[in-house]
């Protein structure tokens, strides 16, 4: 069985968002393995390493991912970023520790509620990338950047040659 082209490209954005989000994780780790190691209490250590996480995040999910070239301010793609993502956060904690604190015999075992919480809030957070901050139709096909409209044809950049319409 063969993937239609928009599912594909949707997968696409999908493995290579992830491959953002882990780059973003491995900044989150060495921080606050840094934090630790210059004396800064655990709390401290792991707000200054998720604040660096979700820079390197960001980055890379507007660069990097979905490639997006000028589309207005982008201060506001970046408070959409930390609002979408930051609730995702908040989710994965909750839905860890309500795993956690469940008791049951599968569930409650902290790999097991901690890949499951990270599995939902990466949904909600590529969800949430995807339509919050950047708009559904804004996927750039085979590479391309998106323009949004910045340059002339804009929008008929992020569409597929076979979808444009002739001059």
């Amino acid at each position: 069985m063969r993937l239609s082209e928009p599912l594909a490209r949707e997968l696409t954005l999908a493995a290579k968002f992830a491959a953002a989000c882990m780059i973003g994780f491995l900044a989150d780790a060495v921080a606050f393995r840094a934090g630790l190691d210059l004396g800064l209490d655990s709390p401290l250590a792991r707000v200054i390493a998720l604040a660096l996480a979700m820079q390197v995040s960001f980055a890379l999910s507007r660069w990097l991912v979905f490639r997006v070239a000028a589309r207005g301010p982008i201060i506001r793609e970046w408070w959409r970023f930390m609002a979408a993502n930051g609730f995702g956060s908040v989710c994965n904690l909750a839905m860890f520790a309500s795993l956690v604190a469940m008791k049951w015999p599968l569930v409650s075992r902290l790999p097991v509620a901690f890949v499951a919480s990270s599995t939902a809030a990466f949904i909600i957070n590529y969800a949430g990338t995807r339509l919050f901050v950047y708009g559904k139709g804004l996927a750039a096909p085979r590479g391309r950047a998106v323009t949004g409209g910045a340059l002339p044809g804009g929008d008929a950049l992020i569409k597929p040659p076979s979808e444009r319409a002739n001059p």
